[in-house]
Protein backbone atom coordinates (compact mmCIF):
# COMPACT_ATOMS: atom_id res chain seq x y z
CA UNK A 1 0.00 0.00 0.00
CA UNK A 2 1.91 3.31 -1.29
CA UNK A 3 0.66 5.54 1.95
CA UNK A 4 1.89 2.97 4.53
CA UNK A 5 4.94 3.31 2.94
CA UNK A 6 4.93 6.58 2.09
CA UNK A 7 4.22 6.96 5.68
CA UNK A 8 7.33 4.37 6.97
CA UNK A 9 9.80 6.44 4.57
CA UNK A 10 8.57 9.52 6.66
CA UNK A 11 9.75 7.88 9.20
CA UNK A 12 13.98 8.50 7.76
CA UNK A 13 12.86 11.96 5.94
CA UNK A 14 10.96 14.03 8.75
CA UNK A 15 7.38 14.36 8.79
CA UNK A 16 6.22 17.89 8.51
CA UNK A 17 4.80 19.27 11.36
CA UNK A 18 1.35 21.30 9.82
CA UNK A 19 1.43 24.38 11.89
CA UNK A 20 5.19 24.71 11.70
CA UNK A 21 7.12 23.44 8.83
CA UNK A 22 9.58 21.71 10.79
CA UNK A 23 10.75 17.72 10.65
CA UNK A 24 9.04 15.65 13.44
CA UNK A 25 10.70 12.33 14.07
CA UNK A 26 8.33 8.97 14.28
CA UNK A 27 7.93 9.47 18.17
CA UNK A 28 6.94 12.92 17.56
CA UNK A 29 4.45 12.43 14.80
CA UNK A 30 3.14 9.79 17.08
CA UNK A 31 2.74 12.57 19.21
CA UNK A 32 0.74 14.86 17.16
CA UNK A 33 -1.49 12.53 16.29
CA UNK A 34 0.26 11.54 12.63
CA UNK A 35 1.15 7.97 12.98
CA UNK A 36 -0.75 5.24 15.33
CA UNK A 37 1.42 3.72 18.09
CA UNK A 38 2.09 0.52 16.42
CA UNK A 39 3.36 1.49 13.42
CA UNK A 40 5.31 3.76 15.18
CA UNK A 41 6.85 1.12 17.16
CA UNK A 42 7.53 -1.00 13.90
CA UNK A 43 9.12 2.08 12.28
CA UNK A 44 10.92 2.63 15.69
CA UNK A 45 12.28 -0.76 16.32
CA UNK A 46 13.43 -1.21 12.53
CA UNK A 47 15.55 1.99 13.01
CA UNK A 48 17.29 0.71 16.55
CA UNK A 49 17.90 -2.54 14.97
CA UNK A 50 20.32 -1.10 11.97
CA UNK A 51 22.00 2.12 14.09
CA UNK A 52 19.49 3.94 16.71
CA UNK A 53 16.89 6.29 16.26
CA UNK A 54 17.31 8.38 13.70
CA UNK A 55 16.98 12.12 13.61
CA UNK A 56 15.04 13.28 10.05
CA UNK A 57 16.89 17.16 10.92
CA UNK A 58 20.21 15.73 11.48
CA UNK A 59 20.29 12.84 9.35
CA UNK A 60 21.71 10.45 11.60
CA UNK A 61 21.44 7.52 14.18
CA UNK A 62 20.99 8.26 17.61
CA UNK A 63 21.56 6.50 20.89
CA UNK A 64 17.87 5.54 22.15
CA UNK A 65 18.95 7.36 25.73
CA UNK A 66 20.16 10.84 23.33
CA UNK A 67 17.04 10.32 21.18
CA UNK A 68 15.14 10.50 25.11
CA UNK A 69 17.34 13.66 25.98
CA UNK A 70 16.33 15.07 22.37
CA UNK A 71 12.65 14.75 22.61
CA UNK A 72 12.93 12.41 19.69
CA UNK A 73 10.68 9.95 21.63
CA UNK A 74 9.12 10.50 25.09
CA UNK A 75 9.07 8.22 28.21
CA UNK A 76 6.44 5.91 27.43
CA UNK A 77 7.64 5.40 23.74
CA UNK A 78 11.06 4.18 25.24
CA UNK A 79 9.85 2.20 27.89
CA UNK A 80 7.73 0.39 25.12
CA UNK A 81 11.07 -0.02 22.97
CA UNK A 82 12.64 -1.71 26.06
CA UNK A 83 9.84 -4.03 26.23
CA UNK A 84 10.74 -5.47 22.84
CA UNK A 85 6.95 -5.90 21.39
CA UNK A 86 6.39 -8.02 18.45
CA UNK A 87 5.02 -5.82 15.67
CA UNK A 88 6.32 -7.74 13.16
CA UNK A 89 4.59 -11.66 11.77
CA UNK A 90 7.10 -14.45 10.79
CA UNK A 91 5.91 -15.34 7.55
CA UNK A 92 7.16 -19.30 8.47
CA UNK A 93 5.52 -19.15 12.02
CA UNK A 94 2.78 -16.73 11.38
CA UNK A 95 3.63 -15.88 14.42
CA UNK A 96 4.11 -12.11 15.75
CA UNK A 97 7.87 -11.52 16.34
CA UNK A 98 10.12 -8.59 16.82
CA UNK A 99 12.28 -6.98 13.64
CA UNK A 100 16.07 -8.20 15.31
CA UNK A 101 14.61 -11.52 15.40
CA UNK A 102 13.66 -11.67 11.84
CA UNK A 103 16.83 -9.92 10.94
CA UNK A 104 18.50 -13.52 12.83
CA UNK A 105 16.81 -15.29 10.27
CA UNK A 106 18.17 -14.09 7.45
CA UNK A 107 21.22 -14.54 4.92
CA UNK A 108 23.71 -12.34 3.61
CA UNK A 109 23.39 -12.06 -0.32
CA UNK A 110 26.91 -12.52 -1.30
CA UNK A 111 27.03 -9.97 -4.36
CA UNK A 112 25.12 -7.70 -2.62
CA UNK A 113 25.95 -8.22 1.10
CA UNK A 114 21.91 -7.18 1.56
CA UNK A 115 20.02 -8.91 4.32
CA UNK A 116 17.50 -11.51 2.56
CA UNK A 117 14.37 -13.05 4.03
CA UNK A 118 14.55 -17.39 3.50
CA UNK A 119 11.67 -18.47 1.48
CA UNK A 120 9.15 -19.19 3.23
CA UNK A 121 8.15 -22.61 4.86
CA UNK A 122 4.70 -23.99 3.13
CA UNK A 123 2.44 -23.51 6.21
CA UNK A 124 1.87 -27.09 7.43
CA UNK A 125 -1.53 -27.85 7.52
CA UNK A 126 -3.48 -30.93 8.72
CA UNK A 127 -6.75 -32.48 7.04
CA UNK A 128 -10.14 -30.53 8.61
CA UNK A 129 -13.93 -31.70 7.80
CA UNK A 130 -13.89 -29.80 4.85
CA UNK A 131 -10.39 -28.67 4.33
CA UNK A 132 -7.29 -28.39 5.36
CA UNK A 133 -6.44 -26.38 8.73
CA UNK A 134 -3.58 -24.49 9.20
CA UNK A 135 -1.45 -26.04 12.44
CA UNK A 136 -1.56 -21.45 13.35
CA UNK A 137 -5.60 -22.32 13.40
CA UNK A 138 -5.32 -24.86 15.81
CA UNK A 139 -3.06 -23.17 18.36
CA UNK A 140 -6.26 -19.95 17.70
CA UNK A 141 -8.51 -22.47 18.68
CA UNK A 142 -6.72 -24.07 21.70
CA UNK A 143 -6.53 -27.31 19.98
CA UNK A 144 -3.35 -27.66 20.49
CA UNK A 145 -0.42 -25.67 22.02
CA UNK A 146 2.50 -23.71 20.66
CA UNK A 147 4.93 -26.07 22.35
CA UNK A 148 3.10 -28.61 20.06
CA UNK A 149 4.37 -26.44 16.83
CA UNK A 150 7.53 -26.41 17.94
CA UNK A 151 7.34 -30.27 17.95
CA UNK A 152 5.96 -30.34 14.41
CA UNK A 153 9.05 -28.00 13.35
CA UNK A 154 11.63 -30.41 15.03
CA UNK A 155 10.01 -33.81 13.64
CA UNK A 156 9.17 -34.22 17.30
CA UNK A 157 5.68 -34.79 16.54
CA UNK A 158 4.00 -35.03 12.92
CA UNK A 159 0.74 -34.18 11.77
CA UNK A 160 -0.95 -37.67 11.61
CA UNK A 161 -0.25 -37.56 15.81
CA UNK A 162 -2.31 -33.95 15.69
CA UNK A 163 -5.20 -35.62 13.19
CA UNK A 164 -5.24 -38.95 15.20
CA UNK A 165 -5.43 -36.68 19.03
CA UNK A 166 -7.74 -34.16 17.23
CA UNK A 167 -9.87 -36.72 15.46
CA UNK A 168 -13.18 -36.04 16.57
CA UNK A 169 -12.33 -32.26 15.89
CA UNK A 170 -11.15 -32.49 12.65
CA UNK A 171 -12.78 -35.52 10.71
CA UNK A 172 -15.28 -37.81 13.47
CA UNK A 173 -18.56 -37.14 13.77
CA UNK A 174 -21.04 -39.25 16.84
CA UNK A 175 -24.06 -38.65 15.26
CA UNK A 176 -26.94 -41.60 15.24
CA UNK A 177 -25.05 -43.32 11.91
CA UNK A 178 -27.56 -46.20 10.84
CA UNK A 179 -30.35 -48.36 12.41
CA UNK A 180 -30.43 -51.77 13.79
CA UNK A 181 -33.29 -54.09 13.18
CA UNK A 182 -33.49 -56.03 15.85
CA UNK A 183 -36.27 -58.59 13.90
CA UNK A 184 -33.46 -59.65 11.71
CA UNK A 185 -30.23 -58.64 13.45
CA UNK A 186 -29.33 -56.69 10.77
CA UNK A 187 -27.28 -53.24 10.36
CA UNK A 188 -28.70 -50.71 7.85
CA UNK A 189 -28.64 -47.48 6.29
CA UNK A 190 -31.29 -44.68 7.44
CA UNK A 191 -32.68 -44.36 3.93
CA UNK A 192 -32.95 -48.18 3.98
CA UNK A 193 -34.91 -48.55 6.94
CA UNK A 194 -37.26 -46.08 5.24
CA UNK A 195 -37.80 -48.46 1.79
CA UNK A 196 -38.69 -50.99 4.21
CA UNK A 197 -41.31 -49.57 6.42
CA UNK A 198 -39.14 -49.30 9.66
CA UNK A 199 -38.96 -45.51 9.35
CA UNK A 200 -41.52 -42.59 8.49
CA UNK A 201 -40.26 -40.53 5.92
CA UNK A 202 -40.44 -37.29 8.07
CA UNK A 203 -38.02 -39.23 10.83
CA UNK A 204 -35.92 -40.55 7.53
CA UNK A 205 -35.01 -36.45 6.79
CA UNK A 206 -34.61 -35.17 10.54
CA UNK A 207 -32.11 -38.01 10.74
CA UNK A 208 -30.29 -37.43 7.53
CA UNK A 209 -30.00 -33.87 8.24
CA UNK A 210 -28.58 -34.27 11.21
CA UNK A 211 -25.91 -36.48 9.92
CA UNK A 212 -25.29 -33.31 7.58
CA UNK A 213 -25.45 -31.31 9.32
CA UNK A 214 -22.81 -32.67 11.70
CA UNK A 215 -20.02 -33.09 8.84
CA UNK A 216 -20.78 -36.43 7.08
CA UNK A 217 -23.87 -39.01 5.84
CA UNK A 218 -22.72 -42.09 6.85
CA UNK A 219 -23.12 -45.74 5.39
CA UNK A 220 -23.39 -47.80 8.16
CA UNK A 221 -22.85 -50.91 6.50
CA UNK A 222 -18.88 -50.16 5.38
CA UNK A 223 -18.08 -47.36 7.47
CA UNK A 224 -17.35 -44.72 5.25
CA UNK A 225 -18.00 -41.20 6.01
CA UNK A 226 -18.98 -39.20 3.21
CA UNK A 227 -20.12 -35.79 2.14
CA UNK A 228 -23.87 -35.28 0.85
CA UNK A 229 -22.89 -35.70 -2.68
CA UNK A 230 -20.69 -38.35 -2.35
CA UNK A 231 -23.56 -39.98 -0.12
CA UNK A 232 -25.95 -39.33 -3.44
CA UNK A 233 -23.75 -41.19 -5.61
CA UNK A 234 -23.51 -44.42 -3.61
CA UNK A 235 -27.47 -44.26 -3.66
CA UNK A 236 -27.22 -43.92 0.27
CA UNK A 237 -30.25 -41.62 0.15
CA UNK A 238 -33.07 -40.86 -2.80
CA UNK A 239 -33.38 -37.40 -4.99
CA UNK A 240 -36.16 -36.64 -2.76
CA UNK A 241 -34.13 -35.50 -0.38
CA UNK A 242 -30.84 -34.31 -2.19
CA UNK A 243 -31.68 -30.64 -1.54
CA UNK A 244 -32.85 -30.81 2.36
CA UNK A 245 -29.59 -32.37 2.54
CA UNK A 246 -27.15 -30.02 0.55
CA UNK A 247 -28.56 -27.29 2.56
CA UNK A 248 -28.43 -28.79 5.96
CA UNK A 249 -24.50 -29.46 4.92
CA UNK A 250 -24.39 -25.40 4.97
CA UNK A 251 -23.80 -25.89 8.51
CA UNK A 252 -20.31 -27.73 7.77
CA UNK A 253 -19.38 -25.75 5.36
CA UNK A 254 -20.57 -22.40 5.81
CA UNK A 255 -23.94 -19.90 5.05
CA UNK A 256 -23.12 -17.00 2.21
CA UNK A 257 -24.66 -13.37 2.88
CA UNK A 258 -26.61 -12.76 0.85
CA UNK A 259 -24.74 -10.49 -1.87
CA UNK A 260 -21.34 -11.28 -0.39
CA UNK A 261 -18.85 -13.12 -0.04
CA UNK A 262 -18.59 -13.51 3.18
CA UNK A 263 -18.85 -17.15 5.06
CA UNK A 264 -21.00 -17.28 8.42
CA UNK A 265 -22.20 -20.31 10.62
CA UNK A 266 -25.61 -22.38 11.02
CA UNK A 267 -26.07 -20.14 14.54
CA UNK A 268 -25.10 -16.87 12.80
CA UNK A 269 -27.69 -18.00 9.82
CA UNK A 270 -30.63 -18.29 11.95
CA UNK A 271 -29.97 -14.83 13.91
CA UNK A 272 -30.16 -13.22 9.90
CA UNK A 273 -32.81 -15.52 9.44
CA UNK A 274 -31.55 -17.27 6.96
CA UNK A 275 -32.33 -20.66 8.11
CA UNK A 276 -35.89 -20.90 9.88
CA UNK A 277 -35.31 -20.84 13.66
CA UNK A 278 -36.97 -24.31 14.55
CA UNK A 279 -35.11 -25.64 11.51
CA UNK A 280 -31.80 -24.51 12.57
CA UNK A 281 -32.06 -25.17 16.80
CA UNK A 282 -32.21 -28.86 15.36
CA UNK A 283 -29.70 -28.97 13.06
CA UNK A 284 -27.78 -27.14 15.96
CA UNK A 285 -28.30 -29.46 18.43
CA UNK A 286 -27.63 -32.45 16.75
CA UNK A 287 -24.12 -30.80 15.70
CA UNK A 288 -23.28 -30.52 19.68
CA UNK A 289 -24.96 -33.66 20.37
CA UNK A 290 -22.62 -35.42 17.94
CA UNK A 291 -19.25 -33.67 18.77
CA UNK A 292 -19.26 -29.85 18.85
CA UNK A 293 -20.07 -26.80 17.08
CA UNK A 294 -18.63 -26.14 13.74
CA UNK A 295 -16.52 -23.03 12.66
CA UNK A 296 -16.87 -23.58 8.83
CA UNK A 297 -14.29 -20.87 7.66
CA UNK A 298 -11.78 -23.33 9.53
CA UNK A 299 -13.35 -26.52 9.18
CA UNK A 300 -12.93 -27.85 12.24
CA UNK A 301 -15.35 -27.99 14.98
CA UNK A 302 -14.76 -25.46 18.55
CA UNK A 303 -14.92 -25.54 22.07
CA UNK A 304 -18.09 -23.66 23.67
CA UNK A 305 -16.08 -20.63 24.67
CA UNK A 306 -13.99 -20.11 20.89
CA UNK A 307 -17.67 -20.44 19.69
CA UNK A 308 -18.51 -17.72 21.67
CA UNK A 309 -15.68 -15.36 21.33
CA UNK A 310 -16.13 -16.06 17.34
CA UNK A 311 -19.98 -15.28 17.62
CA UNK A 312 -20.88 -18.92 16.54
CA UNK A 313 -22.87 -19.36 19.84
CA UNK A 314 -24.41 -17.55 22.56
CA UNK A 315 -25.42 -17.87 26.18
CA UNK A 316 -29.37 -17.11 25.07
CA UNK A 317 -28.84 -20.61 22.22
CA UNK A 318 -27.19 -22.36 24.72
CA UNK A 319 -30.09 -21.97 27.08
CA UNK A 320 -32.66 -23.28 24.55
CA UNK A 321 -30.64 -26.00 23.84
CA UNK A 322 -30.59 -26.77 28.11
CA UNK A 323 -33.97 -26.12 28.60
CA UNK A 324 -35.67 -29.58 26.91
CA UNK A 325 -39.02 -27.81 26.06
CA UNK A 326 -40.78 -28.82 23.05
CA UNK A 327 -38.77 -26.35 21.08
CA UNK A 328 -36.13 -29.31 21.32
CA UNK A 329 -37.73 -32.07 21.53
CA UNK A 330 -37.50 -32.11 17.28
CA UNK A 331 -36.65 -36.19 16.84
CA UNK A 332 -39.12 -38.94 16.54
CA UNK A 333 -38.36 -42.31 18.61
CA UNK A 334 -39.97 -44.57 16.52
CA UNK A 335 -40.00 -47.47 19.19
CA UNK A 336 -42.32 -45.36 21.43
CA UNK A 337 -43.47 -42.58 19.36
CA UNK A 338 -42.42 -39.68 21.53
CA UNK A 339 -40.90 -36.99 20.74
CA UNK A 340 -37.34 -36.61 22.13
CA UNK A 341 -34.05 -34.46 22.06
CA UNK A 342 -31.24 -35.73 19.55
CA UNK A 343 -29.32 -36.11 22.62
CA UNK A 344 -31.87 -38.31 24.56
CA UNK A 345 -32.29 -39.87 20.90
CA UNK A 346 -29.13 -41.15 21.23
CA UNK A 347 -29.34 -42.17 24.74
CA UNK A 348 -31.88 -45.12 23.67
CA UNK A 349 -29.53 -46.25 20.88
CA UNK A 350 -26.70 -48.35 20.47
CA UNK A 351 -22.93 -49.01 19.65
CA UNK A 352 -22.02 -51.33 16.72
CA UNK A 353 -19.30 -53.50 17.92
CA UNK A 354 -17.88 -53.92 14.86
CA UNK A 355 -17.40 -49.94 13.64
CA UNK A 356 -18.05 -47.93 16.84
CA UNK A 357 -20.86 -46.64 15.20
CA UNK A 358 -24.04 -45.28 17.15
CA UNK A 359 -27.17 -47.22 15.64
CA UNK A 360 -30.95 -46.69 15.93
CA UNK A 361 -32.47 -49.79 17.20
CA UNK A 362 -35.84 -50.87 15.59
CA UNK A 363 -37.77 -53.18 18.12
CA UNK A 364 -39.07 -56.43 16.76
CA UNK A 365 -43.11 -55.21 15.94
CA UNK A 366 -44.09 -58.86 15.29
CA UNK A 367 -43.64 -59.75 18.90
CA UNK A 368 -46.92 -59.81 20.35
CA UNK A 369 -45.43 -59.76 23.91
CA UNK A 370 -42.01 -58.91 24.93
CA UNK A 371 -41.41 -60.03 28.57
CA UNK A 372 -37.92 -57.83 29.96
CA UNK A 373 -36.41 -59.83 32.17
CA UNK A 374 -33.64 -57.49 33.46
CA UNK A 375 -36.41 -55.04 34.72
CA UNK A 376 -37.65 -57.69 37.54
CA UNK A 377 -36.97 -56.59 40.79
CA UNK A 378 -37.55 -58.59 43.90
CA UNK A 379 -38.78 -57.43 47.43
CA UNK A 380 -37.30 -59.37 50.54
CA UNK A 381 -38.83 -58.55 53.92
CA UNK A 382 -36.62 -59.62 57.01
CA UNK A 383 -38.10 -60.33 60.48
CA UNK A 384 -35.32 -60.42 63.20
CA UNK A 385 -36.15 -63.52 65.90
CA UNK A 386 -35.89 -61.10 68.73
CA UNK A 387 -34.60 -64.17 71.08
CA UNK A 388 -32.26 -65.78 69.08
CA UNK A 389 -31.47 -62.76 66.43
CA UNK A 390 -32.18 -65.00 63.29
CA UNK A 391 -33.56 -64.08 60.67
CA UNK A 392 -37.31 -65.50 60.40
CA UNK A 393 -40.02 -65.35 56.94
CA UNK A 394 -42.88 -63.64 57.11
CA UNK A 395 -45.07 -66.80 57.80
CA UNK A 396 -42.67 -67.82 60.63
CA UNK A 397 -43.00 -64.49 62.65
CA UNK A 398 -46.79 -64.61 62.33
CA UNK A 399 -47.06 -68.28 63.51
CA UNK A 400 -44.92 -67.31 66.55
CA UNK A 401 -47.03 -64.70 67.12
CA UNK A 402 -44.82 -61.73 66.70
CA UNK A 403 -46.83 -60.28 64.29
CA UNK A 404 -50.99 -59.87 63.74
CA UNK A 405 -52.53 -60.98 61.11
CA UNK A 406 -53.02 -57.19 59.50
CA UNK A 407 -49.41 -57.18 59.57
CA UNK A 408 -48.87 -60.33 58.08
CA UNK A 409 -51.09 -59.79 55.35
CA UNK A 410 -49.86 -56.37 54.83
CA UNK A 411 -45.99 -57.58 54.60
CA UNK A 412 -46.52 -60.79 52.12
CA UNK A 413 -48.13 -58.25 49.82
CA UNK A 414 -44.64 -55.75 50.09
CA UNK A 415 -42.77 -59.31 49.06
CA UNK A 416 -42.70 -59.34 45.38
CA UNK A 417 -41.50 -59.37 41.97
CA UNK A 418 -41.82 -56.84 39.83
CA UNK A 419 -41.43 -57.09 35.85
CA UNK A 420 -42.28 -54.75 32.86
CA UNK A 421 -44.36 -56.74 29.94
CA UNK A 422 -45.11 -54.74 26.49
CA UNK A 423 -47.68 -55.99 24.65
CA UNK A 424 -48.61 -55.28 20.77
CA UNK A 425 -51.62 -55.28 19.52
CA UNK A 426 -52.30 -56.30 15.84
CA UNK A 427 -52.82 -52.44 14.93
CA UNK A 428 -49.28 -51.51 16.27
CA UNK A 429 -50.47 -49.78 19.02
CA UNK A 430 -48.73 -50.60 22.53
CA UNK A 431 -49.52 -51.32 26.07
CA UNK A 432 -47.19 -51.04 28.86
CA UNK A 433 -47.99 -53.11 31.96
CA UNK A 434 -46.13 -54.22 35.08
CA UNK A 435 -47.22 -57.30 36.68
CA UNK A 436 -45.87 -58.61 40.24
CA UNK A 437 -45.35 -62.42 39.73
CA UNK A 438 -45.74 -63.86 43.56
CA UNK A 439 -49.24 -61.76 43.67
CA UNK A 440 -50.24 -61.75 40.22
CA UNK A 441 -51.57 -57.98 40.50
CA UNK A 442 -51.05 -56.02 37.54
CA UNK A 443 -51.17 -52.68 36.41
CA UNK A 444 -52.02 -51.21 32.73
CA UNK A 445 -49.46 -48.00 32.97
CA UNK A 446 -51.25 -47.02 29.45
CA UNK A 447 -54.31 -47.02 30.70
CA UNK A 448 -53.18 -44.98 33.98
CA UNK A 449 -51.86 -42.29 31.66
CA UNK A 450 -54.49 -42.41 29.61
CA UNK A 451 -56.93 -41.65 32.35
CA UNK A 452 -54.89 -39.15 34.50
CA UNK A 453 -53.88 -41.42 37.39
CA UNK A 454 -50.61 -41.02 37.00
CA UNK A 455 -48.81 -38.67 34.84
CA UNK A 456 -45.87 -38.86 32.11
CA UNK A 457 -42.90 -37.94 34.58
CA UNK A 458 -43.79 -40.52 36.46
CA UNK A 459 -42.51 -43.23 33.78
CA UNK A 460 -39.97 -40.73 32.31
CA UNK A 461 -38.40 -41.24 35.50
CA UNK A 462 -37.90 -44.99 35.18
CA UNK A 463 -37.54 -45.03 31.84
CA UNK A 464 -34.53 -42.81 32.79
CA UNK A 465 -33.65 -45.13 35.69
CA UNK A 466 -34.11 -42.05 38.04
CA UNK A 467 -36.16 -44.63 39.89
CA UNK A 468 -36.95 -48.62 40.04
CA UNK A 469 -39.81 -50.45 38.78
CA UNK A 470 -40.64 -51.13 42.62
CA UNK A 471 -40.51 -47.24 43.41
CA UNK A 472 -42.87 -47.35 40.06
CA UNK A 473 -44.68 -49.98 41.78
CA UNK A 474 -44.96 -48.31 44.82
CA UNK A 475 -46.32 -44.56 43.46
CA UNK A 476 -48.66 -46.25 41.21
CA UNK A 477 -50.24 -48.89 44.20
CA UNK A 478 -50.80 -45.43 46.50
CA UNK A 479 -52.50 -43.48 43.41
CA UNK A 480 -54.48 -45.89 42.54
CA UNK A 481 -55.46 -47.10 46.29
CA UNK A 482 -56.43 -42.91 47.24
CA UNK A 483 -58.83 -43.34 43.66
CA UNK A 484 -60.45 -46.33 45.24
CA UNK A 485 -61.20 -44.75 48.48
CA UNK A 486 -62.20 -41.64 47.01
CA UNK A 487 -64.79 -43.52 45.04
CA UNK A 488 -66.21 -45.45 47.72
CA UNK A 489 -66.56 -42.17 49.67
CA UNK A 490 -67.89 -40.58 46.63
CA UNK A 491 -70.96 -43.14 46.63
Amino acid sequence: DESVLSAAEAAATGFKDPHSAKLLSAGQAMKKGLLNKNTALQVLQAQESVGGILDPNLSVFLPKNIARKQDLIDEDLCQALNQLPVCFLDPDTQQPTTYMSLKKKCKSDVSTGLLLLPKPKQPMTIQGLRNQVSVTELVDANLISKSDVDQLNQGKLTSKDIEDRLHSYLRGSTCIAGVYDEAHDKVMTIYQAMKDGLLRCGTTLELLEAQAASGFVIDPVNDLFLTVAEAYNRRLFGPEFKDKLLSAEKAVTGYKMPGTDTIISLFQAIEKGLVEKGHGIRLLEAQIASGGIIDPKHSHRIEVDVAYKRGYFDEEMNKILTDESDDTKCFFDPNTEENLTYLDLKKRCIIDKKTGLTLLPITDKKKQESTKKNTVRKRRVIIVDPDTGKEMTIREAYDKGYIEYDTYIELSEQECEWEEITITAPDGSMHFFINDRRSGKKFDISDLLEKGVINESIVQQYRTRTITITQLADIVTEKTKHLLLSSSSSS
